[in-house]
């Protein structure tokens, strides 16, 4: 598939030739979005140099990166002490209640797009809250297979929403818990287009208020963790020193 930005121009694929498991190049004209126009076909290659080619061990997709965007969000909590508290963003044009999250920046990690769109949005200062989680992120340099292990005081991502936009192109939302400061919430941080009021809401009632039910199921998991990695979530206990 391609965007309207490819409409116009010319590229040249690798497609399947006829009557083997070799491929030809084909020059394209791209003349409207997702459509082309063949203009010129080269001789094919040799089918015996490329009919080993085999096909991925497991459904694969791939995107160019006019095709992807990555996003981060989080869960923000008021504290870690019970009974715990989320906040939500009041959408004021659309009437709806959604968690933060924004696009990343060019050169920016991830995590760093969470806590800083989670800022901008609600304009309660914040920080990365760690979990006790499970993961399949392997500790830096490790030299062990693919398995899910549990990670004590865990940065990683808690969550992954990916979400299919337009035709062939798709948004990947990493979620992460964050906490508040402590400090006086600021005015003014949104950017010009963004219309939110935000406001911190029991746990239960957060996942009544939420609009939509994947917002719903991010809230329920990161509560989840957040009772199993910090013991006063779960009760009005001594509080423990935060990873």
């Amino acid at each position: 598939m391609w965007s309207r930005q490819t409409a116009g121009k010319r590229v040249t694929l690798l497609v399947p030739h006829e009557g083997c498991q070799s491929s030809s190049h084909k020059d394209f004209q791209l003349s409207s979005p997702h459509t082309y126009n063949t203009i010129h076909r080269h001789p094919p290659f040799p089918c015996q140099k490329y009919k080993k080619m085999a096909l991925p061990k497991y459904p694969t997709e791939q995107f160019p990166s006019s095709h992807f965007l990555i996003c981060g969000g989080s869960i923000l909590f008021e504290s870690t002490r019970a009974p715990l508290r989320v906040c939500l963003l009041h959408h004021n044009v659309r009437d709806e209640w959604l968690l933060p999250k924004g696009r990343k920046d060019r050169s920016e990690d991830v995590t760093s797009t969470a806590v800083r769109e989670t800022f901008e949005e609600t304009g309660y200062p914040c920080r990365q809250l760690p979990l006790d989680l499970i993961t399949r992120a392997p500790e830096a340099g490790a030299q062990t297979k693919d398995t899910a292990v549990p990670v004590p005081g865990s940065g990683e991502p808690f969550m992954l929403t990916l979400r299919r936009t337009e035709v062939g192109e798709v948004k990947f939302i990493w979620w992460f818990t964050t906490i508040r400061t402590g400090e006086d919430k600021v005015e003014g941080t949104q950017t010009a287009v963004e219309s939110f009021e935000s406001r911190f809401f029991d746990v239960d009632e957060a996942l009544l208020t939420a609009k939509f039910q994947a917002d719903r199921e991010v809230i329920a998991k990161a509560v989840e963790l957040v009772r199993a990695t910090y013991p006063e979530a779960n009760s009005r206990t001594k509080p423990s020193v935060e990873k």
